[in-house]
């Protein structure tokens, strides 16, 4: 158990160091969050930093959603398409 305690500090404590690294300590981001995971990711491919990142973060955050948006639209036509089938 102090083993996985340990490790979620030591991501917290990276977490912390990444923010201010990045210069985003005012963002309230959660360590194990979608928006850290597109931080991580902005940092590494592209050494964004600022505001140029929290951008970078909220237009990953609104193309995750559209596309969740698209696959449920998808869904739904084809529900549409299966049951019009099934009328002849």
């Amino acid at each position: 158990m102090g083993c996985g305690i340990s490790a979620v500090h030591d991501d917290e404590n990276e977490w912390y160091s990444l923010k201010e690294a990045c210069q985003i300590k005012d963002v309230k981001w959660d360590v194990y969050s979608q928006e850290a995971h597109h931080v991580k990711a902005g940092w590494l491919a592209y050494k964004h930093t600022g505001r140029r990142l929290k951008l970078y973060v909220r237009q990953e955050m609104e193309m995750a959603e559209l596309k969740a948006k698209h696959k449920k639209e998808m869904e739904k036509l084809n529900g549409l398409l299966s049951f019009e089938e099934s009328l002849g």
